[in-house]
């Protein structure tokens, strides 16, 4: 078996060119593709869940990803959330006597998305109260209690 002159990042050792699925060499180190954490998209799952908070991103995630119910979670709770702050949104707009809260769907998105994309990108399956626990429960295929 050949031995590369790269060291594996991570491993800190010599690896056998042909053990390495999807690698390339860079500077003298191999930097392996790990399957572990990747969507079916190839980006690593927090960011495929970060981009879910986009605006109605999350949709369109929720169909093309298969591997990963991490973001399809979040993809879920973010289409959820979308469409309640965009009920909200009708509300105020449609409404006359709440013209003067004409700024807070804005606001509470920007809030929102910031704080979601914070926890999704730490790794976090953060539930907000009733709708993190409906894509929970469809998701992951659990009763609701």
């Amino acid at each position: 078996m050949i031995y590369s002159m790269c060291l594996n990042v991570g491993i800190g050792r010599e690896t056998p060119l042909s053990s390495v699925k999807s690698s390339s060499c860079i500077w003298g180190f191999i930097v392996v593709m790990q399957e572990y954490g990747r969507s079916s998209i190839g980006f690593e799952e927090n960011v495929v869940a970060v981009a879910t908070y986009f605006g109605f991103v999350g949709l369109i995630l929720f169909f093309v990803e298969k591997r990963s119910n991490f973001v399809r979670f979040h993809a879920v709770q973010s289409t959820l959330s979308f469409t309640l702050l965009m009920v909200f949104w009708l509300a105020v707009k449609w409404i006359h006597g709440l013209s003067f809260l004409s700024w807070a769907p804005g606001l509470s998105a920007l809030i929102f998305t910031s704080y979601m994309m914070l926890k999704a990108y730490d790794g976090e399956e953060f539930k907000l109260p009733v709708l993190g626990k409906l894509a929970f429960c469809s998701i992951y295929e659990v009763e609701q209690e």
